[in-house]
């Protein structure tokens, strides 16, 4: 990656785990297309948010020289569909990077 990774937190407080794996995920991205120029991650517990554990937003957003990729994961809040993890993310973004 040609810049820094940034990381922020939103209405939650930081977690040095959830560093390491959004650390280790993008050097993993980084690995599988090496043109990345940036990446920023956004981790958000919506508010009033009482009912559901771990339903978060999640937003990445990748420069590359094209332009931008941006994955975002959405609570699921009726708790119906598939979870979309880092390997959803991981897939989204090397289709985007293969075009």
């Amino acid at each position: 990656m040609k810049s820094q990774l940034q990381i922020t937190f939103r209405n939650m407080k930081s977690s040095r785990e959830v560093e390491e794996w959004i650390r280790d995920a993008a050097a993993k991205l980084d690995s599988l297309y090496s043109q990345i120029m940036g990446c920023r991650v956004e981790l958000q517990i919506p508010h009033r948010h009482h009912k559901k554990g771990g339903a978060y937003h999640i937003r990445i957003d990748l420069r590359v020289p094209q332009g931008e990729i941006v994955v975002k994961r959405e609570p699921n809040l009726s708790g119906t569909g598939p979870p979309v993890g880092g390997a959803g993310v991981e897939k989204a973004c090397r289709g985007e990077c293969a075009a």
